[in-house]
C-alpha cells in the first residue's frame, strides 16, 4: 500500500476501535448502574420527561453501539446495508444527543429559577441547532452524487461515500457551540449561587454535571469539527461510536446523580454510589429551594 492507503487503512482501524471501546463503556455503565436504574426511574411514578429521555438514551444509545460494532466488523457489508446504516445512525444519534441537550436545558432552567429570558435564550438556541441539523443532513442525503459503497482496505472494509460535501462540518459547529452556551450559562450561575449562598449540594451537582459533561462531550465534538474541516471523506466516522456513547452516558449519570440526591442522599448500596459524596439537599434559610425545581431536573 501506498502512504495514502496506509493512513486511510489506519483512521478506518482507529474508527473501529473506537465504536469497540464505545460499546465496551456503555456495556459496563449499563451493569453499574442497572441498580440504580430499577429505584430511581422504574419504581417511580408517574413516570416524567426525564425519565423518558433517560431510557431513550440508555437504550437506543446501547442498540446503536451494537449494531455499529456488528456493522464495522462484518466481513462482506452490501452497499445498500452501509447506506441504510449510515442513515439510521446518523438520526438516531443525532437524537441522543439532543436528548441529552434537552436534559441539559432542563437543568440550566432549573438554575435559573425557570427564568422566561433563560428559557427564550435556550429554546431560540436550540431550534437554531435542530434546524441545523436538519438542513446539513437533508441537503447532503439529497444530493444525487452522495452514495454509500463498502469501500476495502486492505483486509478491512468499512462504509464511505462517493462525495461528502466540504461544508458537513457545519452540523458539528451548530453542536458545539450550543454546549459552549450551556456550560457558559452553568459556570455563571453556579459561580453567583457559591457566592450568594454557599455551596448547596443539589445546584453544586446540577453545576459540576453539566461542566464535567461539557468538558467531556467537547473533546469528541472538537474532534469531529476538526476531522470533518480537513478530510471529511477519510475520517467520516472515526468518532461516531463516541460522539453517541459518551452523551448517553453522561445525561443518565447526571440524572442518576440528581435522583440520588432527591430520593436517596444516604444510600450506598449500589456499584455507581461508591464515588458520590454523603449529600443533604436541603438549603439555608431563605434561600432559592431546589426541590420546587423537581419536575424540571428528574
Amino acid at each position: 500500500m501506498d502512504p495514502q492507503e496506509i493512513h486511510v487503512w489506519e483512521v478506518a482501524v482507529r474508527g473501529h476501535e473506537n465504536r469497540v471501546i464505545a460499546l465496551t463503556v456503555m456495556v459496563w455503565d449499563h451493569l453499574i448502574t442497572l441498580e440504580d436504574e430499577r429505584q430511581l426511574f422504574w419504581k417511580r411514578r408517574p413516570w416524567t420527561l426525564a425519565t423518558f429521555f433517560f431510557l431513550w438514551n440508555r437504550y437506543v444509545g446501547l442498540i446503536l453501539a451494537i449494531f455499529g460494532v456488528i456493522v464495522a466488523l462484518w466481513p462482506n457489508p452490501s452497499d445498500s446495508v452501509g447506506s441504510s446504516w449510515l442513515l439510521v445512525e446518523a438520526w438516531l444519534g443525532v437524537s441522543i444527543s439532543w436528548s441529552a441537550q434537552v436534559i441539559l436545558q432542563l437543568r440550566i432552567y432549573a438554575l435559573y429559577d425557570a427564568s422566561p429570558q433563560i428559557r427564550a435564550i435556550l429554546i431560540s438556541t436550540f431550534t437554531v441547532e435542530v434546524l441545523t441539523a436538519i438542513v446539513v443532513f437533508g441537503v447532503a442525503s439529497a444530493d444525487n452524487k452522495f452514495k454509500v459503497f463498502a469501500e476495502t482496505i486492505a483486509s478491512l472494509v468499512r462504509c464511505n461515500a462517493t462525495v461528502i460535501p466540504s461544508w458537513l462540518w457545519v452540523f458539528w459547529l451548530a453542536v458545539a457551540s450550543f454546549e459552549f452556551l450551556l456550560c457558559v450559562l452553568a459556570i455563571y450561575k453556579g459561580y453567583h449561587r457559591v457566592k450568594s449562598i454557599g455551596p448547596q449540594t443539589l445546584h453544586h451537582i446540577l453545576v459540576r454535571d453539566s461542566v464535567m459533561f461539557y468538558l467531556a462531550i467537547q473533546v469528541i465534538y472538537a474532534c469531529n469539527l476538526i476531522s470533518w474541516v480537513n478530510h471529511p471523506k477519510i475520517t467520516l466516522d472515526l468518532t461516531t461510536g463516541l460522539a453517541i456513547a459518551l452523551p448517553s452516558v453522561l445525561s443518565n449519570r447526571m440524572l442518576i446523580n440528581v435522583r440520588h440526591a432527591l430520593y436517596a442522599p444516604n444510600r450506598l448500596d449500589s456499584p455507581s454510589d461508591i464515588s458520590l459524596e454523603e449529600i443533604s439537599i436541603r438549603p439555608p434559610p431563605g434561600s432559592p429551594n431546589p426541590d420546587n425545581d423537581d419536575n424540571l431536573i428528574t
